[in-house]
């Protein structure tokens, strides 16, 4: 039986270590760490936030399950930023 739970209590949040970019600087850049943002979509910067390390990175605007009720989500092994 599935029981659900609040993320909060199964994670740990980010929120303090996102980077504020429009549109139009996540275009401009071209670096080589994922920088994610909503809808879980993905540019690249020069510089990092977050040491992931095998980090699962969830979208928390936009599309946040999949049409099968699955939790978009992305696993990130290295380094990155999120937006």
């Amino acid at each position: 039986m599935n029981k659900a739970v609040r993320v909060g209590d199964v994670c740990c949040l980010a929120d303090d270590a996102c980077l504020s970019l429009q549109v139009s600087e996540r275009m401009a850049t071209k670096g080589p760490y994922p920088l994610y943002a909503e809808n879980c979509s993905v540019s690249f910067i020069d510089d990092y936030a977050l040491e992931a390390g095998g980090t699962i990175m969830v979208s928390a605007l936009g599309q946040v399950l999949t049409s099968q009720g699955t939790l978009v989500s992305i696993l990130e092994p290295n380094r990155c930023s999120a937006t």
